[in-house]
């Protein structure tokens, strides 16, 4: 584990890592764990919401939006590896230790909205919830985890931007985060950032 840090901090000084140095760029982290580590994507990315579908535009009159009541969720993938197997001593007294891989239990999440431009409204919404499974050590795993929700989309849609008959749209850094706890006891928080579009296209 000491030595995937070491490399870590190696990448980040030579520009080779660019997700988990602190960068501009949004992106994911790792979580350390004592036999694994894991790693969260969220597909579509970016993530685009319709704010007001169906509407329609006539002699520059927006009209027949509706704002829909279900939330929009997107597909997380969690990634389990596990570490190399440590060996101790030299030369001919050389042993392999044995460390037996665990699961992960992904347990509760946030999901928190940073605006990509100063221009767009803050959303001061926190989604949360219950992810509820687990990733294998080793193995993959996937949930679904909303990054719109309906009290999000209507206070959108009475912004004067959204609410025309010109295209237009705001673009978030949604981060994702999710408790995860080992099989031993171990706890980490599991991220990832992926931007979301609230656009007032049809």
């Amino acid at each position: 584990m000491k030595r995937s840090i070491i490399v870590k901090a190696l990448l980040c000084l030579t520009g080779l890592v660019i997700s988990s140095c602190g960068g501009s760029s949004p992106g994911s982290s790792v979580a350390e764990f004592k036999t694994v580590e894991v790693t969260m994507a969220a597909t579509p990315s970016p993530f685009v919401s319709k704010v007001l579908p169906g509407n329609a535009c006539s002699n520059g009159v927006l009209s027949g939006g509706q704002i829909t009541t279900d939330d929009t969720p997107a597909t997380v993938t969690f990634t389990s590896t596990v570490y190399p197997t440590p060996s101790q001593g030299s030369g001919n007294t050389t042993t392999t230790t044995t460390i037996t891989p665990q699961s992960v239990s992904l347990n509760g999440y946030t999901v928190t909205f940073t605006p990509a431009s100063s221009a767009y409204p803050p959303i001061a919404d926190v989604i949360s919830g219950f992810v509820g499974t687990t990733v294998t050590a080793g193995g993959t795993a996937t949930a679904t985890i909303p990054l719109s929700t309906l009290n999000i989309r209507s206070s959108l849609a009475a912004n004067p931007t959204l609410h025309s008959c010109t295209a237009a749209s705001f673009t978030y850094y949604a981060t994702i985060t999710v408790a995860g706890t080992e099989q031993s006891g171990t706890n980490a928080a599991i991220t990832t950032t992926v931007p979301v579009e609230f656009s007032n296209l049809p």
